[in-house]
């Protein structure tokens, strides 16, 4: 069975997002009882605010590493981590992840989420909300795909959420699955298992994409609470996502993601 301590969270939010309640330190508050270490990946504003509706605008990403960075100085005992799940935006280029926020905002690392299908912004459809088709499926795949080739996302949020508005997984979505679970074992980058749909009563974390998942191996895999308020750092969904994890014999790593990211921000 996988201990709590071996899963630190690096997947939590913040109240500037608009759909969570507290702050940096509430959350390392309740982290301090299980882990020493925790990581904060609140929604990333883009310069131009897109997507505004669902995080904070850009104004706000200097307050959000701030606060972030109070945290870290409040419990020095503990590994706090700044970070931003991050859409992949083709228009703004790689330069906006290398030099804005690994370079100028300092983020610890990055975790490329795939919320939006494909790269066309005027007809981009929100995994929770679109209706199922072939095309949007592929489009939602696509993105993910280039979150995992790309080489700038240490971790891909619940890279099963587009099965959001499906009952039933069909062959096409196992292809699509193996497509990204290959993709992530070839390219070396983690998956996460998302405690968030268990929370919600989505449809993901989908048992068969993890089940494909077991077959790899050598797949990194992530469990993360998504956590948008303290007590989900560590509550009853999260035990439900170990339990499944241990279930499939996946091979979970949160703790050697967290130390490869500690040592490389220590150089």
């Amino acid at each position: 069975m996988i201990a709590f301590e071996d899963i630190p969270n690096l997947h939590t939010h913040t109240e500037l997002c608009k759909h969570a309640s507290g702050i940096p330190a509430d959350f390392c508050r309740a982290a301090q009882k299980i882990s020493d270490t925790i990581g904060f990946s609140d929604h990333c504003p883009f310069p131009d605010d897109r997507y505004h509706a669902e995080r904070m605008l850009f104004s706000e990403l200097p307050l959000y590493c701030k606060l972030v960075d109070e945290a870290k100085a409040q419990f020095p005992q503990m590994n706090v981590l700044k970070s931003a799940e991050v859409e992949w935006c083709s228009d703004l280029g790689e330069a906006f992840y290398t030099d804005v926020l690994l370079g100028e905002y300092k983020m610890d690392y990055l975790i490329g989420s795939a919320h939006y299908s494909g790269f066309d912004i005027g007809h981009q459809e929100h995994f929770y909300y679109y209706s199922p088709d072939s095309r949007t499926l592929r489009d939602f795949a696509a993105v993910t795909l280039k979150l995992i080739e790309c080489g700038l996302f240490d971790i891909i949020a619940h890279p099963d959420a587009f099965m959001v508005p499906y009952s039933e997984v069909t062959p096409e979505h196992e292809a699509i699955f193996r497509d990204i679970v290959c993709a992530a074992v070839e390219y070396k980058v983690p998956l996460e298992l998302n405690s968030t749909g268990i929370r919600t009563r989505r449809t993901y974390p989908c048992r068969r994409f993890w089940e494909i998942a077991a077959e790899y191996p050598s797949l990194m895999t992530v469990i993360n609470a998504d956590a948008h308020k303290p007590e989900h750092l560590y509550d009853e969904n999260v035990k439900k996502a170990v339990s499944m994890a241990d279930d499939l014999k996946l091979n979970i790593c949160n703790r050697q993601v967290a130390k490869k990211i500690i040592e490389r921000i220590s150089k």
